[in-house]
């Protein structure tokens, strides 16, 4: 009930505001839609270095991600850290990581590799300063 009284707010604001106000809305709506896909992108990766470091392999690191196996757990077992620590720690790992070159776009990220696979697991593209 709340939710689509909130919805009938908003479409009754944008019904008000002039078509370059509504453009920008959508515009930013979309944009926070792909930041909050980007993020979840980014956690789920971080799950599986997690699990992956913890001894798991890619198949059963998805398969625990998929069952939502308490990652905190499985690190604080692993290392007597939680997740978000966890994260922290990749965050300031990875500019460390090697260069690896993306073969689609050419662009050259900073990543956790899965050699056997050929694959990054999380990357972060490299700055040019």
């Amino acid at each position: 009930m709340v939710v689509a009284y909130a919805l009938s707010v908003v479409v009754k604001a944008l019904l008000m505001m002039n078509s370059v106000h509504v453009v920008l809305v959508i515009k930013n709506a979309l944009n926070v839609t792909e930041l909050v896909k980007q993020m979840m992108s980014d956690i789920w990766d971080t799950e599986e270095l997690a699990l992956r470091a913890t001894g798991l392999s890619s198949e059963e690191a998805d398969k625990a991600i998929n069952d939502h196996v308490d990652i905190d757990d499985v690190l604080y077992e692993a290392y007597e850290i939680s997740f978000e620590q966890y994260q922290k720690i990749v965050a300031d790992l990875l500019p460390f990581t090697p260069l690896v070159s993306s073969p689609m776009s050419g662009k050259n990220y900073h990543a956790f590799v899965d050699t056997k696979e050929q694959r990054a697991i999380i990357k972060l593209e490299e700055k040019n300063e």
